[in-house]
């Protein structure tokens, strides 16, 4: 069988949505699908992230959005700092001036 594939429910939709761990609808929350051929046709497999927590890809994706929000509380800081001595045009005089080296 293929590879599991990692999302969240809200604005994604795979097949009929049905958790094949419980049988209950994915309406929230994080899941994770694969393609499966049953019978000559392509159906998904789903299953609710509850269903499936010794999935390593959900730590994986904890640790990955730790680090986003760190790395971006990071850049509104420097932006902070850097707003505060320069200004906002020196920062668009910046780039404007990096884009065209």
């Amino acid at each position: 069988m293929g590879n599991w594939n990692h999302t969240e429910a809200r604005g994604s939709s795979h097949g009929t949505m049905r958790c094949t761990a419980c049988g209950k609808q994915v309406e929230s929350g994080r899941y994770r699908y694969r393609q499966k051929s049953k019978r000559g046709d392509w159906v998904y497999q789903v299953q609710h992230e509850a269903c499936c927590l010794e999935d390593s890809a959900w730590a994986a994706m904890d640790a990955q959005q730790v680090a986003h929000e760190k790395r971006m509380a990071e850049l509104s800081a420097a932006c902070a700092a850097f707003k505060k001595t320069w200004g906002v045009s020196e920062l668009d005089d910046y780039i404007f001036d990096e884009a065209g080296a």
